[in-house]
């Protein structure tokens, strides 16, 4: 990766963490909230090496937890998920697949995401009722699935 790719993508990781902190995280659906930052770290990890994706999801990740005041969660749930899931996402952005498909990968990667988490979030007891993490869960997943499909299939010749 060259120095103008560099800056380029701190660059948009940073306006996509800023529109995340001051927009997105007050705008709620059924308690769900998009994460754009983790939409941002699947299109753009398809296009580096896994080092390369870790390194920028561990930085996201952890100006996400700062903007956030919840400090580790944001970090180790997209350094995980993208750990996971990097050649899956590779494989997604290299070749063509059905709509039901890429909704399908799109919502398993989401879902593990949110329910890594949800998971660590239980232990620092930031949800209080079984309800509130049930909803969380699936409007979270949901919601992100929805804008991430339409920026999918409205980007780019696909």
């Amino acid at each position: 990766m060259n120095l103008p790719g560099i800056i380029k993508l701190v660059l948009s990781g940073s306006l996509v963490l800023i529109l995340q902190a001051a927009v997105l995280n007050k705008l709620t659906l059924a308690g769900g909230i998009i994460d754009l930052v983790l939409l941002f770290l699947i299109l753009q990890s398809g296009k580096y090496s896994r080092t390369q994706s870790l390194i920028m999801a561990a930085i996201l990740g952890f100006l996400a937890d700062a903007t956030t005041d919840l400090w580790g969660l944001h970090l180790f749930s997209k350094v995980s998920t993208i750990y996971l899931f990097h050649p899956l996402i590779s494989r997604i952005q290299n070749n063509r697949f059905l709509f039901w498909q890429i909704a399908l990968y799109l919502f398993l990667i989401l879902f593990t995401h949110n329910a890594i988490f949800i998971t660590i979030s239980l232990f620092t007891e930031l949800y209080a009722s079984e309800f509130v993490v049930a909803t969380k869960l699936f409007s979270d997943t949901l919601f992100t699935l929805g804008v991430g499909l339409i920026y999918y299939f409205t980007a780019g010749n696909r």
